[in-house]
């Protein structure tokens, strides 16, 4: 699944609502892909066709880890044809934690938690309540 991004909240105070929201990108600031596995189904009532899909996770680089315990799998560009299956080495090496220092992490605001918020600074850096451990 190509993006250009991804959020993790991290707990400031432990457990509960109070969280603070992080954005996670390529140091580079270009797009990139995760892993994710797809299906489409059919609603036997109702004809009605849904495409689901899943984003498939790993434990966390040492980046990340302060934050979550896992994190999205991030495949290389030079691996998309063995995680699309146009090769056929099976690509399950390709399940680990992207390297540290070719991603970058900072802090935004929680408006990233409501889907009615799509302004453009959004992704706008903020202080810290309290910083992780990174």
């Amino acid at each position: 699944m190509p993006i250009d991004g991804f959020f993790e909240w991290w707990g400031v105070q432990g457990t509960g609502k109070n969280k603070q929201p992080y954005a996670v990108a390529m140091k580079t600031n270009r797009p990139f892909c995760i892993a994710a596995i797809w299906e489409e189904w059919k609603d036997r009532q109702t004809d009605a066709v849904s495409r689901t899909f899943a984003v498939v996770t790993c434990e966390a680089n040492e980046l990340m880890a302060p934050i979550h315990p896992r994190m999205p799998v991030i495949i290389a560009p030079d691996d998309y044809p063995r995680w699309l299956a146009f090769q056929e080495e099976d690509p399950h090496d390709l399940l680990k934690s992207f390297p540290s220092e070719k991603i970058k992490i900072w802090p935004i605001g929680r408006k990233v938690g409501n889907t009615w918020n799509n302004a453009s600074d959004i992704l706008d850096p903020i202080e810290e309540e309290e910083p992780p451990l990174i």
